[in-house]
């Protein structure tokens, strides 16, 4: 039973990993690089996404899951905190094998899953925020 656990901490770590790369690559994506503005912009949005995964684990913590990802969701189509929200929607599928895009699966959680099983959510997609956490911090450097 104990491996499962292990297994399941490694690949949450190696899924994190890979998104805050995933979101790196994403703010970097600029076609000037050269450009000073773009240059300041790209260091301010790498900022903004490590202030906001350190902010995560809090959020879920004090607020919930339904409300910490209705403000994800609600930040807009091409924001760092719809990425977070969508790469978390699937990290929840995997775990819990709902079989749903992003905007389903918050739906099916909100109005489909048990008491139990929203707890269960609630505390995987916790952990998977503090190793978000971890990476941004890593990852991205003042």
């Amino acid at each position: 039973m104990e491996n499962h656990f292990v297994d399941l901490n490694r690949r949450r770590a190696l899924d994190s990993y890979h998104v805050i790369n995933y979101l790196i690559e994403y703010i970097e994506e600029s076609k000037d690089l050269g450009n000073p503005k773009v240059q300041g912009s790209i260091k301010s949005k790498r900022e903004q996404l490590r202030t906001i995964c350190r902010k995560l684990p809090v959020l879920m913590r004090d607020n919930g899951f339904i409300i910490t990802f209705a403000f994800l969701k609600g930040k807009g189509t091409s924001s760092i905190e719809q990425k977070i929200f969508e790469q978390s929607m699937k990290w929840i599928s995997f775990v819990f094998s709902i079989p749903k895009e992003a905007d389903n699966a918050f739906t099916y959680i909100i109005n489909e899953v048990s008491q139990k099983e929203y707890m269960m959510i609630s505390r995987e997609i916790i952990k998977y925020f503090v190793w978000l956490k971890r990476h941004a911090e890593m990852e991205i450097s003042n």
